[in-house]
């Protein structure tokens, strides 16, 4: 009960402390002394760390606070057969155990950024605002650290084999990831961007075999404003650049001012109606995120297709079966799981060093991204929306909700 309240903090380890006293449901009863019954817990230690041999005496008492130790009050018992050897009549012993609190994430995709204003950071504030994660060799974005462009190890490796299965899988993945640290990848991976695109019915270079792979479907809303080559799935999409494609954002380094022209876009992908969205209207004056629109051509029906006007096809037509495009979640814990959606893990990259293969990188929060766009092969930039975090339970449009454990240490 008291390792539940842990969340690192001074102030944690005071709602533990009362957890673990007097919460009505944990009664510890003991049966070895004079007095059967409910004996209480009398003194709470705090620690950072534990050794991992038992024999170790605890240290670091300093915050953050991940472990709780519990000493129980005195019981009193009889000896028995130990007076034969001395002891006395009766003796008062004690139990002590320790305890930790730790969270996970499963299904996410191996990648990382930098946080902006890691201090202040509340994703209140850049809903809706744009990030360029750089992954390839050109293009508008720089890397987040020296030779850092935002990948973390895959189980089995960091090289594009490895990546490519988890960026593109419908589960990301196959473990559940500890929410403490990651470890990043460096290196400019270039191929890795055919993995993005699966989420946009795009299966081309190194995706190409995931067609009719289940588990590595498109969304239900794939406007690409990117033209296919020769109309052929698997091969690499051309360079020209259509107008239904959603606007971006004014960058100041890699990060986006929030200020894109939903009018322009929904005018040239609905040119025959419905009527735009209360708060779409242009640059400084949307009041809507790239995602709230998003949504609202999915859950409305109406997603899409100007093809017969030179435009875009927002319906996925690669995707063959047995797979098929993934339907929106509607529920708000599930959204994270949108195949548009990125789980990325944000880093305060202020007071951390990362150059290279950075092994044990804190994470301050987790964030669920948008990608507004595919990934161009050529410029490898990978453009993303903040839509939520896990930030105080799980914020935002797409909140992303952690899984706490705990567990007997000592």
């Amino acid at each position: 009960a008291g390792a539940w309240q842990l969340d690192g903090t001074l102030a944690g380890s005071g709602q533990a402390t009362a957890a673990a006293q007097t919460t009505p449901v944990v009664v510890n009863n003991q049966k070895m002394g004079n007095s059967p019954g409910a004996v209480a817990i009398a003194a709470t230690s705090f620690w950072r760390a534990v050794p991992p041999d038992d024999d170790t005496a605890l240290s670091a008492a300093a915050p953050p606070y991940d472990y709780i130790q519990v000493t129980t009050s005195g019981v009193v018992q009889n000896t028995l057969l130990m007076r034969a050897l001395g002891a006395p009549a009766t003796t008062t012993v004690t139990a002590q155990a320790v305890a930790r609190k730790g969270q996970a994430l499963c299904s996410t995709t191996p990648l990382w950024m930098c946080l902006p204003d890691p201090t202040n950071f509340a994703i209140a504030n850049w809903l809706g605002r744009q990030v360029i994660s750089k992954a390839g060799p050109s293009g508008s974005g720089t890397n987040w650290g020296p030779g850092n462009w935002g990948l973390l190890d895959a189980p089995n490796g960091q090289g594009v084999n490895s990546l490519v299965p988890y960026i593109a899988s419908e589960n990301g993945l196959p473990i559940c990831v500890g929410a403490g640290n990651v470890n990043t990848a460096p290196g400019n991976k270039v191929p890795v961007y055919a993995a993005f695109n699966v989420r946009f019915d795009m299966y081309e270079k190194q995706a190409a075999g995931y067609r009719n792979q289940v588990g590595y479907p498109p969304a239900e809303n794939v406007v690409k404003g990117m033209v296919p080559q020769n109309n052929d799935c698997t091969k690499k999409y051309n360079n020209t650049v259509l107008q239904t494609r959603m606007p971006r954002d004014t960058f100041t380094g890699n990060f986006g001012d929030g200020q894109w022209d939903c009018a322009t876009y929904w005018a040239n992908n609905h040119p025959n109606g419905p009527a735009a969205p209360t708060g779409c209207g242009s640059a400084g004056s949307t009041t809507l995120t790239r995602y709230d629109v998003y949504y609202n051509e999915v859950t409305n029906g109406i997603v899409p297709n100007t093809l017969a006007v030179g435009g875009d096809n927002g319906n996925p037509t690669c995707v063959q079966s047995p797979n098929a495009p993934k339907p929106t979640p509607t529920i708000p814990s599930q959204k994270y799981t949108d195949r548009r959606i990125l789980t990325v893990a944000g880093v305060d990259c202020t007071n951390n060093t990362i150059n290279g293969n950075t092994p044990n990188v804190p994470v301050m929060l987790y964030l669920a991204m948008f990608m507004t766009e595919p990934v161009d092969g050529n410029q490898g930039d990978l453009l993303m929306e903040f839509a939520g975090s896990s930030e105080a339970g799980g914020s935002g449009p797409v909140p992303i909700q952690l899984r706490d454990w705990v567990e007997i240490v000592r």
